[in-house]
């Protein structure tokens, strides 16, 4: 019983520092402009963000490695569906990198737990696309919702979320709450701290 409640926690604090590293990036990368201390908090922390970010990924691996490697492996692939064909530093095109990425997590962990993990952050994904579907529209930011229709996203985000009720319940809840979580929690941490 103790060390089933320990793994869900370990797990949960693993998809937390995922979800931070990923906000911080995301932010970082995009210039992301949908909450003001979003700007204020990435001039303040500048290139520290990238250390920042190694640190807290090191430490969600320290809790949960399948998890931490297989979530954030799954984020940057399901980053580059909008830009397949973009060739990238690297040399290789989207698709390529995703591939690669991909085979190389196939390899390392189970194909239960790569799926899985890149299910749910497409549902993730999708989520945030259908609440952020005007806004995007409205400031010319890619959307899922606005490129295939929102009808069609909240049919497939009702699949995503049967299939993984098969495959891996628990993980759908835990990361799903960490998702929300890290939204509540980003905000508040730095809303009062750095907007004007």
């Amino acid at each position: 019983m103790y060390a089933v409640d320990y793994s869900i926690i370990q797990k949960l604090l693993a998809s937390i520092m995922v979800g931070f590293v990923i906000k911080l990036l995301d932010d970082y990368i995009d210039g992301d402009s949908h909450f003001i201390y979003n700007h204020h908090l990435v001039e303040n922390l500048g290139k520290a963000i990238l250390p920042y970010s190694m640190i807290a990924f090191a430490i969600g691996a320290g809790f949960h490695v399948t998890y931490c490697v297989t979530l954030m492996s799954a984020c940057y692939m399901v980053g580059m569906f909008h830009d397949l064909n973009m060739k990238l530093p690297t040399g290789l095109r989207g698709y390529q990198e995703s591939t690669l990425l991909l085979l190389i997590n196939m390899y390392l962990f189970s194909f239960e737990s790569v799926m899985t993990s890149i299910l749910i952050i497409l549902l993730i994904q999708f989520i945030d696309d259908l609440v952020d579907q005007q806004w995007d529209k409205k400031y010319g930011y890619k959307n899922f919702a606005n490129r295939f229709g929102k009808v069609e996203m909240i049919i497939t985000s009702l699949i995503i979320i049967i299939l993984l009720m098969l495959f891996d319940f628990p993980k759908l809840m835990i990361v799903i709450f960490a998702y929300f979580m890290v939204q509540i929690l980003y905000k508040k941490m730095f809303l009062k701290k750095y907007i004007k």
